[in-house]
């Protein structure tokens, strides 16, 4: 089970942002101020996640 999809709003260890693509070695993320932000996947399995998406 995935905790989040593409174009969800997500926090991984302190970085926010929207994500944009999740690739076999990273997930990136689109940052407020529109920076990218890649995040090793090994990163992300260890890391807290928190889903800012909200339901419609």
């Amino acid at each position: 089970r995935q905790p989040f999809r593409p174009n969800d709003t997500v926090e991984i260890e302190g970085d926010q942002g929207k994500v944009i693509r999740l690739t076999s070695r990273a997930t990136i993320l689109l940052s407020f101020d529109g920076n990218h932000i890649r995040i090793p996947n090994s990163t992300v399995y260890k890391a807290r996640i928190v889903n800012l998406a909200t339901e419609n």
